[in-house]
């Protein structure tokens, strides 16, 4: 909605900080106001170098030179803006928003479309049109569930996401509070007869994102236990989707062919799961054959050889009855 931007904003400075930070294991990298060094050369249209390249410690001081008041049209062209946040139903729009400063509008989008059932990789005329028309309380929930999902998959202790844990806490605090924001906003705008602004917070005091040791990891998990993390082969199927969503985003504006066969793309990525469990089992089947044989292969030997002395008895049995009619 066009008049939840400065919600939006407000929202995304409490969550991320008006300070500079660098914080190891981060890959944004130089952030300042949640504003990574990425998007600031992008802004500026330059290419961001890799740390300590010539053209890095310039960036680095535009990024800390960032307040928030330059840090808006960033935040509005490269997320509220590419998500289409003006014409999507309020609480959606700051919940589709949000997502998209936290893990990429790549990540973003593709979930709005699978949340209202119109899959794309631009929020386009019949993805505004279907996220208008679904249960907006319903779109919300099922973002905010697929978010948590796929933080706790890449803050899992003991995996190779490890490195995440310690952001943990602060992603899903940050997951809640937009929920029940965006909960409050669908749900102040459907009263009739009533026009909302939101003006000052109607959630509750952000969390600030903190790093926390085992104890506190132990307490935090017996508060909110962890929910199963989706198969590798879902998390690589999306991990492909956004990829490939950020190739063709770069190439501009798609042809109605292009869409259709990137429709396509996305139903073959959506399915991927279900034929690597269906191949999983299939495979489970062989080896619990080979493994039926493994077990039983001395016997199978022994009943080979009893049938090959059998059948020589029985062949010299009758040659000698042949020599005998002779």
């Amino acid at each position: 909605m066009q008049d939840n931007f400065p919600l939006f904003f407000q929202r995304v400075i409490q969550d991320e900080g008006d300070g500079f930070e660098d914080v190891p294991g981060d890959n944004g990298g130089p952030t300042c106001c949640g504003i990574t060094i990425a998007d600031v050369a992008r802004y500026n249209g330059v290419r961001c170098p890799t740390r300590g390249a010539p053209g890095w410690s310039d960036l680095v001081a535009k990024v800390r030179a960032l307040t928030p008041a330059t840090a808006a049209p960033i935040y509005k062209k490269y997320y509220w803006d590419e998500v289409n946040a003006d014409r999507l139903p309020p609480g959606i729009d700051y919940a589709t928003a949000d997502y998209a400063v936290n893990s990429g509008t790549g990540r973003a989008i593709p979930e709005l479309g699978r949340c209202c059932g119109e899959l794309g990789i631009s929020v386009t005329d019949r993805m505004v049109a279907a996220a208008t028309a679904a249960n907006w309380e319903t779109e919300i929930n099922r973002m905010q569930d697929d978010r948590r999902a796929f933080l706790l998959t890449i803050s899992e202790p003991g995996t190779k996401y490890a490195h995440n844990t310690k952001f943990r806490h602060g992603w899903l605090d940050r997951v809640e509070r937009v929920r029940q924001t965006s909960l409050s906003m669908a749900k102040a705008a459907q009263q009739p007869g009533r026009t909302i602004i939101f003006a000052a917070p109607i959630a509750a005091p952000p969390v600030q994102p903190r790093a926390f040791d085992d104890d506190g990891l132990a307490a935090h998990q017996a508060k909110t236990p962890d929910v199963p993390s989706k198969p590798m082969a879902l998390y690589r199927s999306r991990t492909a989707n956004a990829l490939v969503t950020a190739i063709i985003a770069a190439t501009g504006k798609l042809s109605a062919g292009a869409a259709v066969a990137w429709g396509l793309l996305q139903q073959f990525w959506t399915s991927l799961p279900d034929a690597v469990n269906s191949a999983q089992g299939q495979i489970g089947a062989v080896h619990q054959t080979m493994e039926w044989f493994n077990i039983h292969s001395r016997s199978l030997e022994v009943t080979v050889a009893a049938v090959a002395i059998i059948s020589a008895f029985a062949l010299l049995a009758s040659d000698k009855q042949k020599a005998n009619v002779r």
